[in-house]
């Protein structure tokens, strides 16, 4: 089996965290694994220019996105738990949750307008930076 994208790992950790108990990234990424029926190789392979786990790190993408919707939240470090507004998600019982269904929240919409700036200042500043380069060379 494949390892499942992180948005396509978004509806199985807020299932997961559906029975409202405070989980660790750990845990849910084994119960997920479980679930999935992945082999130790699945679960243990590695990006080839970096030492992360590769499913650890989409499921840790897809917490990411989900707490930015205000789907989950974390109480304390490296946990996540349900909010109201996900649990009402899964009641919905929606037949696909990606990034476009997470648009129908304010605060990952806010999450996205705020990042999109920051990747255009990154780009500004870039340009003036060569453009300084220039001018000093004269």
């Amino acid at each position: 089996m494949a390892i499942p994208t992180y948005d396509e790992l978004m509806y199985p950790v807020l299932k997961v965290l559906s029975d409202n108990i405070e989980r660790s990234g750990e845990e849910i990424s084994n119960i997920i694994a479980d679930e999935l029926n992945l082999s130790e190789e699945e679960r243990n392979l590695i990006y080839p220019n970096n030492p992360k786990k590769i499913f650890k790190d989409r499921i840790a993408w897809a917490r990411t996105y989900l707490k930015k919707a205000g789907l989950i939240f974390s109480p304390q470090r490296a946990t996540s738990k349900i909010t109201e507004l996900g649990l009402s998600v899964i009641k919905k019982a929606p037949t696909k949750l990606d990034l476009k269904y997470l648009e129908k929240f304010e605060s990952f919409r806010q999450f996205k307008h705020i990042s999109s700036n920051k990747k255009q200042l990154k780009k500004i500043i870039i340009l003036i930076m060569k453009r300084l380069k220039l001018l000093m060379k004269c």
